[in-house]
């Protein structure tokens, strides 16, 4: 798992807001306090419409995990890939 929370990038609400492009990830949607917003799987054609329809606050903060970096990871370590798409498909089934 270090392998992928290495490749984790986090954002604030105004870098969020004027990036153009980001490659196809998996965004986790925090306040301030932490406490988790939402979890969304982002396509690139998808990013104008998340922050055109969803409240973004000053004080949110963004994590991106690129979906390439899952597909890495499910490639080296597929022992542990049961285990991190099952974390995946709970986490979102929840937001």
């Amino acid at each position: 798992m270090i392998f992928l929370a290495g490749l984790m990038r986090y954002y604030s609400t105004t870098d969020f807001v004027v990036m153009k492009e980001i490659p196809d990830s998996i965004l986790w949607n925090l306040m301030a306090d932490f406490s988790i917003a939402g979890i969304f799987t982002i396509f690139e054609s998808d990013l104008a419409q998340y922050t055109e329809n969803h409240i973004l606050s000053d004080d949110s903060i963004f994590y991106l995990l690129p979906l390439k970096a899952v597909e890495d990871f499910r490639y080296l370590y597929p022992e542990n890939s049961y285990e991190l798409f099952k974390y995946l498909d709970e986490k979102e089934k929840n937001y």
